[in-house]
């Protein structure tokens, strides 16, 4: 099992100890541009989330519209109301 160790320096930089099965790799890199790596990371898996939530919401009702009569044409002019 590896162990990894990070320390900041004075300058901003992150300076990373990867030890993976007693290897050393020594990485230099900005703790800014991981912390922005870091929320773009989230922000897709949001994204991602979202788009996953939107395909079961649609699985759902079309599945519910199966069963119940009437729910499929109700449900359409609740999300999208009649032009009048």
């Amino acid at each position: 099992m590896g162990v990894t160790r990070a320390v900041f320096t004075p300058d901003g930089k992150m300076f990373c100890f990867l030890n993976p099965d007693g290897v050393d790799v020594y990485s230099m890199g900005d703790g800014k541009e991981l912390f922005a790596q870091r929320v773009k990371g989230a922000e897709t898996w949001d994204h991602i989330k979202d788009a996953l939530m939107g395909v079961a919401a649609a699985h759902v009702t079309d599945f519910v519209g199966e069963l119940v009569p009437g729910f499929a044409d109700e449900y359409r002019n609740i999300v999208r109301p009649p032009l009048r």
